[in-house]
């Protein structure tokens, strides 16, 4: 028999939880510590025509600010990944602050560093910006023409058949077409987004609330174009995930480069507005099945077909595209 099953089993964790000494990453308690901020686009389509820093370069507190202009390369990271573990899993395609173009509302243009959080994020509000609009593509509608087969999903081909669904719906008495829609979803767990980065010569640290070590510090390697074994990613304990703390978001190799840049740890957490839309997210339109159902007069199913348009791999965000 199991030695597990009918038992009851303390947590190992549990004790640490409830008495409220958990330590999360935002509460590391890192010396010399110091804060970032994200600055997003307020606009959905276009290109950032001038972004003016020097105000909130000059606000108290200050120590750098990053744009476009001055940050360093970023390598793209792959999205669409096996379950190996062996290549990482970034959650978006798009590598920010490398050009002026805007994709999509809330994508980081910017970032602040400043001694204290409350200095990082008055400074934030201190950059100025001005765009040049584009009408956006956001709805599945307006976007299927641009729309493409991807190479695969999550490592498994995008098409799967078994039987002959054209016999089986010939051969049917009778069959319903539908189109199934889902609903819009967000992850938005208790714990908030949060990267402390600490680098010490050539080695990086990652304070991080990933439920996957291998694949952030895999991910965050590609970004910078670092050995893995540079990168060390730590996690003692994450306050809710429901799948979007899988992924390495765009905002942990940022912190990465704020603290390179700075010459000191940095700490950057995403407030409950950023957590709506600079990650996770499955929108409304993520899923539009067309369905044929068939069955037979027993009762029997004869076939089920689905063309499912999606707008990401798994609720990952691959904007601006859209795959069938």
């Amino acid at each position: 028999m199991n030695p597990v099953i009918g038992k009851a089993i303390d947590r190992v964790d549990g004790r640490l939880k409830v008495t409220g000494g958990a330590r999360y990453c935002a509460e590391m308690p890192i010396p010399n510590l110091v804060h970032a901020v994200l600055v997003e686009s307020v606009i959905a389509s276009g290109r950032i025509v001038e972004i003016d820093t020097q105000l909130a370069a000059t606000a108290p507190g200050v120590l750098a600010i990053l744009t476009h202009h001055n940050t360093p390369r970023i390598a793209p990271s792959p999205v669409t990944l096996g379950f190996d573990g062996q290549d990482g899993s970034a959650g978006e395609q798009h590598v920010p602050l490398q050009d002026d173009r805007i994709h999509y509302s809330g994508q980081h243009i910017g970032v602040v560093i400043a001694e204290t959080f409350e200095q990082a994020t008055h400074a934030a509000t201190l950059v100025q910006v001005r765009y040049e609009v584009e009408p956006p593509v956001a709805t599945m509608t307006a976007g299927m023409e641009h729309a493409f087969p991807p190479d695969n999903v999550w490592g498994e081909p995008p098409d799967t058949q078994r039987g002959d669904v054209g016999k089986g719906l010939a051969d049917a008495s009778v069959q319903i077409d539908q189109t199934y829609t889902t609903a819009m979803q967000h992850h938005n767990a208790m714990e908030p987004h949060v990267t402390i980065a600490v680098w010490e010569a050539d080695d990086l640290t990652l304070y991080e609330p990933t439920t996957w070590v291998y694949g952030t510090r895999k991910a965050v390697a590609r970004w910078l174009q670092t050995p893995p074994e540079k990168i060390r990613v730590i996690q003692q304990f994450v306050g809710g995930s429901f799948g979007y703390k899988g992924p390495a978001w765009t905002h942990v190799v940022l912190a990465a480069i704020a603290a390179r840049h700075v010459n000191r740890p940095v700490k950057l957490v995403l407030t409950r507005k950023q957590e709506f839309f600079a990650v996770g997210h499955r929108r409304r339109s993520s899923s539009s099945d067309t369905a044929p159902h068939s069955v037979r007069r027993n009762g029997n199913r004869a076939t089920d077909r689905t063309d499912a348009p999606r707008d990401a791999y798994g609720g990952l965000r691959l904007r601006p595209h859209i795959y069938l």
